[in-house]
């Protein structure tokens, strides 16, 4: 788990990538290929935060090294095992359409997908010779939410001195606004 500190986050001239995160073991191991260590890292701990019998459980890294520490987890645990759940497996009974229901094999004969079951990735579906591109309803809400977003963001800096924003101490002497 990588938990990020209100107090270690400064967004004045800040390289994200340096952030001090908290990168917290959970002892929860059961159904991995291997125990997580922290040893692959133990060069990038800049402190120990907490200690167990056997091992650190919570250190403080970047968040630069926590990511890629979960990252190279995930690689260990799909060369163990796949990828989890198997996306054909997970595709299997999707011949009744699904949470959908029968109207998206409707809509997937419209846009030109045969007799063939649904299986595989998702991802697999598409034609991209015939779609080279995001379009649709999905390309469609995208945008729609994009400008909704765009104008609430214009609306709150408009406002900005009608409401009245909060100073919050970082406990390093700085203070920052919480609402913009």
């Amino acid at each position: 788990m990588i938990i990020i500190r209100l107090e270690e986050y400064n967004d004045v001239d800040l390289d994200i990538r340096q952030l001090p995160v908290l990168l917290v073991r959970t002892g929860i191991g059961q159904g991995l290929s291997a125990p997580i260590s922290f040893e692959p890292i133990a060069h990038k701990i800049k402190t120990v935060i907490q200690r167990t019998n056997s091992s650190e459980a919570v250190v403080q890294v970047t968040l630069e090294t926590a990511v890629d520490f979960v990252m190279s987890l995930d690689k260990r645990e799909v060369a163990a095992f796949g990828h989890q759940p198997d996306p054909t497996l997970s595709t299997r009974n999707l011949g009744d359409g699904g949470l959908y229901g029968p109207s998206i094999l409707k809509e997937a004969q419209r846009m030109g997908w045969g007799d063939e079951e649904f299986r595989g990735p998702s991802s697999k579906w598409v034609d991209t010779e015939r779609y080279p591109e995001w379009s649709g309803e999905g390309a469609r809400m995208d945008g729609m939410i994009r400008r909704s977003e765009d104008q609430t963001r214009e609306s709150i800096r408009g406002y900005k001195d009608v409401f009245t924003p909060w100073l919050q101490d970082n406990s390093r002497g700085r203070k920052h606004w919480n609402i913009f």
